[in-house]
């Protein structure tokens, strides 16, 4: 939001004077001023649609009207439950499941029936309302009244500060924006005929600061810590893991690309390169074609702790990675108690998808593709001692998460698995932050 006066028209909250709304109301009402979703929303914008009667430029134009409602359905919701009036938001969501409540059997309201109650009580659009139920849902499971339970479910739906990055981020799986982006199709490319075009650019590397805050809470560790290679001397006990950040998806090949190049250290840059890289022309480093949006894999447990060192970051013990995972609900798999098929690219799939791009495999924190796409390094030995400095050849170090080779089975929370700290297709890497540590380099979120 920019600075000066806040002007609020229903729960649509406008930066401005009285007379800089009514000028805008006038032009929306003209047609000359329509409040669209960030950029990325209409990433692939189409060109000028023909006029009506020509088909496919009025079913573009629908499909705009549609996509630009939504986008206001969820700031509406956001500005409600992330507003200045949100404890009474939240007060009324749970006044009305206490309500529904004490007439239901049993005195609790299932869970598929949430949506349907906030929206029919006019609390909730649509969108929000099923996901901020499911998150509901998770967090129940920790306990607490069920304000208090809304309040930390809604920072799930919304962990960001601002509508823009809660849109971007995490908002761009719906429906309506997939079929914009495949109505209007992918974006022009440069004519290599054309100077003033450059060379094609190619996979942005992500941003080093998207990161995702895990909260302090208690994680459960079962006797043997779990199935797959269990640690014998493990007993079941609850242990407290302190805030920390983590990436909100898997290192990628173009993120890694990117550190390879600007590394001066040549004899480390040959240890640590992936496998299937290659040294091109001049000693450049080359990629397989079509890496650049998949995790990066095949990379020894020194390059991606070298990867994280070079960002100001560090590899995640395995109680961080599985606090992650399991989130405040101790769950089995990321999105809750069971499975649920198709939610992760696992069993038997022919090779990862590009990171962050299966929604269902989020956790309550936010976090994509802990359950599935490519298993994970953590900085702990298969003894749960803390890993410090580069492991030797011999070592075993923990890996967690599934991968889209193996079966679903063993992509649960409770599975770990004993791998030696070398190259490895079906290992990747993500990286995490202490809170201090990442508030003072990037700021609080």
């Amino acid at each position: 939001m920019g600075q000066g006066t806040t002007v609020s028209t229903g729960t649509l909250r406008l930066p401005g004077t009285r007379l800089l709304l009514l000028l805008g109301i006038g032009l929306l009402g003209l047609g000359l001023l329509c409040p669209l979703p960030p950029a990325s929303a209409l990433e692939g914008e189409p060109a000028p649609a023909p006029a009506a009667g020509e088909g496919k430029g009025e079913g573009l134009e629908e499909l705009r009207k549609e996509m630009e409602g939504t986008y206001l359905e969820v700031q509406r919701d956001f500005e409600a439950l992330r507003g200045e009036k949100a404890a009474e938001h939240v007060a009324r969501l749970a006044g009305a499941v206490a309500k529904a409540a004490a007439g239901a059997e049993g005195g609790r309201v299932p869970d598929a029936a949430l949506p349907g109650l906030w929206t029919g009580a006019g609390l909730l659009g649509p969108v929000v309302a099923e996901r901020l139920a499911s998150c509901y849902a998770a967090e129940a499971a920790a306990g607490g009244e069920p304000a208090a339970v809304i309040a930390r479910a809604v920072l799930l739906v919304f962990p960001e500060p601002t509508m823009a990055d809660n849109w971007d981020r995490h908002f761009l799986d719906l429906d309506v924006v997939k079929r914009w982006r495949a109505a209007s199709g992918p974006p022009a490319k440069p004519d290599p005929a054309d100077p003033a075009a450059g060379p094609a650019a190619g996979p942005a590397a992500p941003d080093p600061s998207d990161m995702v805050l895990v909260p302090r809470g208690d994680l459960l560790v079962p006797e043997g810590r779990g199935r797959g290679w269990p640690d014998p001397g493990q007993k079941a006990e609850k242990r407290t893991v302190r805030a920390f950040y983590l990436d909100r998806t898997e290192v990628t090949g173009a993120a890694y690309l990117a550190f390879l190049e600007a590394m001066k250290d040549g004899k480390l840059r040959e240890r640590i390169l992936p496998t299937g890289w290659t040294h091109g022309e001049k000693g450049a480093v080359k990629m397989p074609e079509g890496a650049g949006p998949l995790p990066v894999t095949g990379v020894p447990y020194e390059g991606a702790a070298a990867f994280a060192a070079f960002h100001g970051k560090r590899l995640p013990t395995e109680d961080e990675w599985e606090r992650a995972a399991r989130g405040a609900g101790n769950t089995k798999f990321p999105w809750g108690p069971e499975w649920v098929e198709g939610n992760a690219v696992v069993g038997g799939r022919p090779g990862p998808a590009p990171a962050g791009s299966t929604p269902g495999d989020r956790s309550s924190f936010g976090i994509l593709d802990l359950c599935g796409n490519v298993s994970e390094f953590c900085a702990t030995y298969a003894d749960g001692k803390p890993v410090k400095g580069t492991p030797r050849a011999t070592d075993q170090v923990v890996r967690r998460g599934g991968n889209y080779a193996e079966k679903a089975e063993e992509a649960a929370n409770d599975w770990r698995w004993a791998v030696g700290p070398v190259r490895n297709e079906l290992v990747g890497f993500r990286c995490a932050m202490d809170e201090r540590d990442y508030e003072r380099k990037f700021g609080r979120k």
